[in-house]
């Protein structure tokens, strides 16, 4: 690597002036950041910044609100009921989303489960 403006041992190196011909924006002449020497620096810099990842949903929870709200169909709440909890366990050791549909689906599932039951207990019993 080479240093642009080095002087000899003992004595003092030359100044920093931003105008000097030397530099350009500041840096020397065909300076590169240490661990950039393969990139595209207008890969690099063309964003406005950091951009943080998107947050990922849980499939689980979307397959909760999915049973949840086919929970019309017999024993559909059940499924709704168990992949509702199973997502919500998991979703607390981990960064994705989804907590919300997986309540839904959890609601509308215990919900369903409910009036199947009354349903049943009325045919079977008033019949």
């Amino acid at each position: 690597m080479s240093t642009v403006g080095t002087s000899p041992p003992g004595q003092s190196a030359p100044r920093f002036s931003p105008s000097s011909e030397q530099y350009v924006d500041g840096l020397p002449a065909g300076f590169v950041f240490p661990g950039t020497e393969n990139l595209d620096p207008a890969e690099i810099f063309s964003g406005p910044g950091y951009t943080a990842p998107r947050p990922r949903t849980d499939s689980g929870a979307t397959a909760a609100l999915v049973c949840g709200l086919l929970s019309f169909i017999p024993l559909v709440g059940v499924a709704a009921i168990i992949l509702g909890i199973g997502t919500l366990r998991r979703l607390r050791h981990s960064y994705d989303s989804g907590e919300g549909l997986a309540w839904l689906g959890l609601i509308l599932g215990a919900v369903s489960v409910i009036l199947w039951l009354c349903v049943l207990v009325v045919v079977l019993f008033v019949a």
